[in-house]
């Protein structure tokens, strides 16, 4: 077969060949199929036209039969099965001349057959009808006259239905001789046809396999050759798919040497990238139980003081540890969302605060890339920083409390008597003043919340006793405001692990928030515990309240107006409650703002 022919146009000339012989052969099995129906067909309705035919005779008889006794008794069984004759006999015929449509010759002569026994009928009926209207005298001599008449009806129709039989019978004896030479001619078709079938398609076959099972050889040990990285044999021609393929093959191993060469210089370009970045970068593999270090930059190492090579395999929860109160060994990466500070334990074994980041790069493999940079620095700088503010807090504190000292007497007449539009203005300085104290004393304890240097003593504490302190403490600011505080309690007696002022001084804080916010409504303080019994969460609901996803991202910002600035307390409950295991957020339900916090549950006490 000529190369330059596409294998498409090959395969459709075998594919071709073979259907023009398939088709021949279904083609005269077919039409022996089909003319050995038609025999079976016509045989199967000699036999029917026969027996019927057969039968037509008697049931002519049993009809005049009936319409005489009829005639001459009055006998009306006799009548009902006259009728019922009758009808047959002209069903059957009826039935005969429908078979006989093909056979005209056949067709003539039953007409002939049904001419005459449609004139008998008609004197059968005629009988009938004398019988019903006249005498038996009259009926009696008109059945005389008719049986010579009836004699010569039914020798005409007794000799042309034995002619009519007679030519049935003989289609019927000879449709089996035809069938079976029929038969003989689709056994010797079929077998010469499946013979002929079967060696044309080996020829075809092995026509086309001798034609390309070389070529496909040559491209087969090139695919081989290829993926061992191995020089391929000289290039077949011809302008078939083979090859094409064979070409595109040649062109895909010259790809693969220069991608070689580039993959292989950037490999070596970004290794150097990654070695002299500032920063550490590691891989972390988390296929097994423990997190191991499958890879860190040499920054990483001389961060951490370690030698080339020596992290390779070191367990992550061995070089780093979480930070605050309950510090402990990283163990559990996928709890970290986003950058993290954690403890870097150098060879040395000293300590080195870090901001610790993972993400993943490749989703098919457990391994995940992690970035480690140094905050010693930063945390320098916030130590600074810490100092200044409380420095200057303090400097600040100190007169602004002389100062409220001295609004509260002065409407006590201490310092003599003044009109009472100077003692409102002097109440409200007093407050404004009492308020910046407690903004100055809300920036002391987060810098010293963040610092580390707020001291806490943790002991079980029962919530519902903290919550009534808070809506105590805020029922003024409440009642000022013209906000209604609903607490119906705990669902039941529950405790928390955490230090009772710091943990009242959160609540209150949020509380006083929810009713700044209020607007003369309802503040409705809710609390609940999770399926697991794990949980507690403190829902304040402050009523009829929307704002924008803008606002709801900043209102644990300091100092955002959401609607109106509400200082340090939420940043300040919200650092209070992080230190003790717990969190708290805001959420927009329907018409509602919902304030909350979680806080881990520890025991039911005992009272």
């Amino acid at each position: 077969m000529n190369s330059s022919l596409s294998l498409q146009v090959k395969g459709i000339l075998v594919i071709g060949l073979l259907l023009l012989f398939e088709l021949i052969f279904v083609g005269c099995y077919a039409a022996l199929l089909i003319e050995a129906d038609r025999e079976s067909a016509r045989q199967q309705t000699a036999k029917e036209i026969v027996s019927t035919a057969s039968g037509l005779l008697k049931i002519f008889f049993e009809a005049g039969d009936n319409v005489a006794k009829y005639a001459l008794k009055r006998d009306l069984v006799a009548l009902a099965k006259y009728q019922e004759k009758s009808a047959e006999l002209l069903r059957k015929i009826k039935w005969t001349k429908e078979q006989l449509r093909k056979d005209s010759e056949q067709y003539k002569l039953f007409e002939r057959i049904e001419d005459s026994v449609t004139s008998s009928l008609r004197l059968f009926a005629i009988l009938k009808s004398k019988s019903d209207s006249e005498s038996e005298l009259a009926v009696a001599k008109y059945g005389q006259k008719l049986k010579s008449k009836m004699r010569l009806e039914l020798q005409e129709v007794s000799g042309n239905l034995v002619q009519f039989l007679d030519a049935e019978k003989q289609i019927e004896s000879a449709s089996p001789v035809a069938i079976k030479l029929q038969r003989v001619r689709t056994r010797w078709l079929l077998a010469g046809g499946i013979v002929l079938n079967i060696i044309v398609a080996f020829i075809l076959v092995a026509w086309f396999l001798r034609s390309i099972t070389s070529r496909l050889e040559i491209v087969s040990d090139n695919a081989e050759r290829l993926r061992d990285r191995k020089n391929l044999r000289v290039p077949l021609s011809g302008d078939d798919e083979i090859a094409a393929i064979d070409e595109a093959f040649h062109e895909m191993s010259h790809a693969l040497q220069e991608e070689e060469h580039l993959v292989r210089a950037s490999t070596e370009q970004i290794q150097t990238i990654i070695d002299q970045m500032p920063i550490g970068l590691m891989l972390v593999d988390e296929c097994d139980d423990e997190a191991k270090i499958d890879y860190a930059n040499k920054s990483l190492e001389a961060l951490l003081e370690y030698n080339s090579g020596e992290l390779v395999q070191t367990s992550l929860s061995g070089v780093f540890t979480t930070t605050g109160v309950h510090s402990e060994p990283l163990s559990d990466t996928s709890v970290i969302e986003g950058p993290v500070e954690l403890l870097a334990r150098k060879k040395s074994g000293s300590s080195l605060p870090v901001e610790f980041s993972l993400s993943d790069f490749n989703f098919e493999t457990s391994k995940r890339l992690a970035t480690v940079i140094d905050i010693s620095e930063k945390h320098e700088i916030e130590k600074m920083k810490a100092a200044f503010v409380a420095m200057v807090s303090h400097d600040l504190r100190t007169p602004l409390t002389s100062v409220a000292g001295f609004f509260h007497m002065l409407p006590l007449g201490v310092y003599g008597q003044f009109s009472p539009a100077v003692i409102d203005q002097t109440k409200l300085a007093e407050i404004q003043v009492e308020e910046l104290i407690t903004l100055i004393n809300d920036l002391l304890d987060l810098e010293k919340l963040k610092a580390g240097q707020l001291e806490m003593r943790p002991t079980k504490v029962v919530l519902e006793d903290l919550i009534d302190g808070a809506v105590d403490s805020c029922a003024q600011l409440a009642e000022e405001l013209g906000v209604s505080v609903v607490f119906e309690g705990c669902p039941q007696e529950i405790a928390v692990q955490a230090d009772k002022d710091r943990l009242s001084q959160a609540l209150t804080k949020v509380l006083g928030s929810a009713i700044r916010l209020c607007n003369r409504d309802t503040v409705k303080v809710v609390v609940s515990l999770d399926a697991a019994v794990t949980e507690v969460t403190v829902d304040w609901r402050i009523a009829k309240l929307q704002m924008t996803d803008e606002q709801l991202e900043a209102i644990f910002e300091p100092f955002q107006a959401v609607p109106f600035t509400l200082g340090l307390a939420l940043p300040l409950a919200q650092a209070i409650l992080l230190s003790f295991g717990g969190t708290c957020g805001v959420a927009q339900e329907e018409q509602d703002l919902v304030l909350w916090a979680q806080l881990p549950h520890t025991v039911t006490p005992s009272r």
